[in-house]
Protein backbone atom coordinates (compact mmCIF):
# COMPACT_ATOMS: atom_id res chain seq x y z
CA UNK A 1 0.00 0.00 0.00
CA UNK A 2 1.65 3.79 -0.92
CA UNK A 3 1.24 5.96 1.98
CA UNK A 4 3.38 8.83 0.26
CA UNK A 5 4.70 9.74 -2.93
CA UNK A 6 6.76 12.58 -3.93
CA UNK A 7 8.48 13.48 -7.64
CA UNK A 8 12.04 14.99 -8.51
CA UNK A 9 11.85 16.32 -11.72
CA UNK A 10 14.79 16.58 -14.13
CA UNK A 11 15.96 18.82 -16.74
CA UNK A 12 17.73 15.80 -18.92
CA UNK A 13 17.70 12.34 -18.88
CA UNK A 14 19.28 10.00 -16.35
CA UNK A 15 19.83 6.79 -16.53
CA UNK A 16 18.58 3.99 -13.84
CA UNK A 17 22.25 3.32 -12.85
CA UNK A 18 23.11 6.94 -11.88
CA UNK A 19 19.86 7.27 -9.70
CA UNK A 20 20.75 3.88 -7.83
CA UNK A 21 24.64 5.07 -7.85
CA UNK A 22 23.30 8.75 -6.17
CA UNK A 23 21.05 7.22 -3.72
CA UNK A 24 23.22 3.82 -2.71
CA UNK A 25 25.76 6.45 -1.11
CA UNK A 26 23.26 6.68 1.58
CA UNK A 27 20.80 4.00 1.44
CA UNK A 28 20.40 0.54 0.50
CA UNK A 29 19.20 -0.13 -3.16
CA UNK A 30 18.28 -3.60 -4.61
CA UNK A 31 17.03 -3.25 -8.36
CA UNK A 32 13.34 -4.20 -9.13
CA UNK A 33 12.85 -5.55 -12.55
CA UNK A 34 9.29 -4.77 -13.81
CA UNK A 35 6.81 -7.58 -14.93
CA UNK A 36 6.40 -8.54 -17.86
CA UNK A 37 2.49 -7.30 -18.09
CA UNK A 38 3.16 -4.25 -16.51
CA UNK A 39 1.99 -0.94 -17.89
CA UNK A 40 4.67 2.00 -18.52
CA UNK A 41 3.00 4.21 -15.85
CA UNK A 42 3.44 1.18 -13.31
CA UNK A 43 7.11 0.96 -13.33
CA UNK A 44 8.62 3.25 -16.18
CA UNK A 45 12.23 2.49 -17.01
CA UNK A 46 12.47 0.53 -13.47
CA UNK A 47 12.22 0.60 -10.21
CA UNK A 48 14.66 0.85 -7.54
CA UNK A 49 13.55 -0.10 -3.78
CA UNK A 50 15.11 2.15 -0.90
CA UNK A 51 15.08 -0.21 2.62
CA UNK A 52 14.23 2.06 5.12
CA UNK A 53 16.07 3.05 8.02
CA UNK A 54 13.57 4.72 10.27
CA UNK A 55 10.64 2.18 9.98
CA UNK A 56 11.13 -1.49 9.89
CA UNK A 57 7.36 -2.34 7.81
CA UNK A 58 8.23 -0.01 4.88
CA UNK A 59 10.81 1.52 2.41
CA UNK A 60 10.73 3.51 -0.46
CA UNK A 61 10.45 2.53 -4.49
CA UNK A 62 11.73 4.77 -6.91
CA UNK A 63 10.28 5.15 -10.08
CA UNK A 64 12.22 6.62 -13.54
CA UNK A 65 10.09 8.21 -15.90
CA UNK A 66 11.57 9.32 -19.39
CA UNK A 67 8.71 11.19 -19.37
CA UNK A 68 7.41 14.69 -18.38
CA UNK A 69 5.26 14.30 -15.59
CA UNK A 70 1.34 13.49 -17.19
CA UNK A 71 -0.21 16.50 -15.50
CA UNK A 72 -3.61 15.19 -17.26
CA UNK A 73 -5.82 12.62 -16.65
CA UNK A 74 -5.60 11.44 -20.33
CA UNK A 75 -8.42 10.51 -22.47
CA UNK A 76 -9.79 7.22 -21.75
CA UNK A 77 -10.51 6.55 -25.53
CA UNK A 78 -7.04 7.68 -26.60
CA UNK A 79 -4.42 7.24 -24.24
CA UNK A 80 -5.73 4.51 -21.90
CA UNK A 81 -2.70 3.62 -20.32
CA UNK A 82 -2.48 6.87 -18.66
CA UNK A 83 -5.90 7.09 -18.07
CA UNK A 84 -6.14 3.90 -15.88
CA UNK A 85 -2.80 5.45 -13.97
CA UNK A 86 -4.48 8.41 -12.70
CA UNK A 87 -7.85 5.88 -11.93
CA UNK A 88 -5.36 3.65 -9.94
CA UNK A 89 -3.77 6.38 -8.16
CA UNK A 90 -0.24 5.21 -9.50
CA UNK A 91 1.05 9.04 -9.29
CA UNK A 92 -0.28 8.82 -5.29
CA UNK A 93 -3.27 8.47 -3.24
CA UNK A 94 -3.82 12.25 -3.16
CA UNK A 95 -2.34 13.44 -6.32
CA UNK A 96 -4.58 14.64 -8.67
CA UNK A 97 -4.03 16.11 -12.32
CA UNK A 98 -3.23 19.60 -13.17
CA UNK A 99 -1.22 19.66 -9.67
CA UNK A 100 2.19 20.76 -11.01
CA UNK A 101 0.49 23.58 -13.31
CA UNK A 102 -1.29 24.46 -9.79
CA UNK A 103 2.36 24.50 -7.93
CA UNK A 104 3.90 26.09 -11.01
CA UNK A 105 1.79 29.37 -10.77
CA UNK A 106 3.03 30.35 -7.50
CA UNK A 107 5.33 33.27 -7.57
CA UNK A 108 8.13 30.92 -5.54
CA UNK A 109 8.37 27.57 -7.35
CA UNK A 110 11.09 26.50 -9.73
CA UNK A 111 10.51 26.00 -13.19
CA UNK A 112 8.53 23.22 -13.83
CA UNK A 113 10.22 22.51 -17.43
CA UNK A 114 11.74 18.97 -17.60
CA UNK A 115 12.14 15.64 -19.56
CA UNK A 116 11.85 12.86 -17.00
CA UNK A 117 11.04 12.21 -13.33
CA UNK A 118 11.69 10.10 -10.63
CA UNK A 119 8.50 8.95 -8.93
CA UNK A 120 8.90 7.87 -4.93
CA UNK A 121 6.66 6.32 -3.07
CA UNK A 122 6.89 4.90 0.53
CA UNK A 123 4.85 1.59 0.96
CA UNK A 124 4.48 -0.25 3.78
CA UNK A 125 4.93 -4.10 3.42
CA UNK A 126 3.59 -6.29 5.68
CA UNK A 127 4.94 -10.20 7.46
CA UNK A 128 4.78 -12.36 4.81
CA UNK A 129 1.33 -14.42 5.04
CA UNK A 130 -0.61 -11.12 6.17
CA UNK A 131 -3.25 -9.12 4.24
CA UNK A 132 -3.14 -5.57 3.79
CA UNK A 133 -4.75 -3.50 6.57
CA UNK A 134 -6.28 0.12 5.09
CA UNK A 135 -2.81 1.27 7.32
CA UNK A 136 -0.17 -0.54 9.86
CA UNK A 137 -0.62 -0.39 13.02
CA UNK A 138 2.80 0.88 13.97
CA UNK A 139 2.62 3.70 11.44
CA UNK A 140 4.44 6.78 11.94
CA UNK A 141 3.67 9.65 9.74
CA UNK A 142 6.45 11.73 10.29
CA UNK A 143 8.74 9.34 10.11
CA UNK A 144 7.65 8.05 6.73
CA UNK A 145 7.59 11.79 5.44
CA UNK A 146 11.27 12.43 6.67
CA UNK A 147 12.25 9.29 4.92
CA UNK A 148 11.36 9.98 2.04
CA UNK A 149 12.46 13.50 2.10
CA UNK A 150 16.14 12.19 3.02
CA UNK A 151 15.52 10.15 -0.35
CA UNK A 152 14.41 12.64 -2.83
CA UNK A 153 17.26 15.41 -1.55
Amino acid sequence: MVLQTAVVLFGRLVSLESIASALAANFPVAERSAGPDEAYWQSGEGTLEVTSSANHSGGVAAQLFHRRWPDDMGDPDLDPELFDAWSRHDFGLLTFPYGLARAAAQPQAPNPEHVAFVKLSWSSTLPEGETAPSEPDDRRVLSELSELSRVAT
